[in-house]
């Protein structure tokens, strides 16, 4: 839909790629990270969903944002597999949670000795 581009496009810029998954699988997000060759640790889920999004990218082992709102915002985790690893209920925090990450690696890039 047009707003959900909308949206997208508010946070595109944080990464290289963005896919919209219509099977909310573990399998489809391996293949993913696959044909993409990036680790699942540095795959970002931004989903509604705790049974579907947040519970694949976690069995999986990548990063999990919840985006609290519309008809999956009652939802609570039931399980372990089920909690993300950072709620947000708006764009903006989403891009909060983002920068906060990028500036930790920069600072964690700046600690390493080459």
């Amino acid at each position: 839909s047009k707003s959900r581009i909308s949206e997208v496009k508010e946070i595109a810029n944080f990464f290289s790629f963005i896919y919209f998954v219509s099977k909310k699988e573990t399998q489809q997000f391996a293949n993913i990270a696959d044909q993409l060759s990036l680790p699942y640790s540095e795959i970002i889920v931004v989903g509604d969903s705790i049974e579907e999004e947040i519970r694949c990218g976690n069995q999986l082992g990548m990063i999990t944002v919840r985006f609290k709102g519309g008809k999956f915002c009652s939802q609570e985790p039931k399980y372990n597999e089920e909690k993300p690893d950072f709620v947000c209920s708006s764009l903006i925090e989403i891009t909060t949670f983002l920068n906060e990450r990028i500036l930790n690696q920069d600072k964690e890039n700046e600690n390493t000795i080459s």
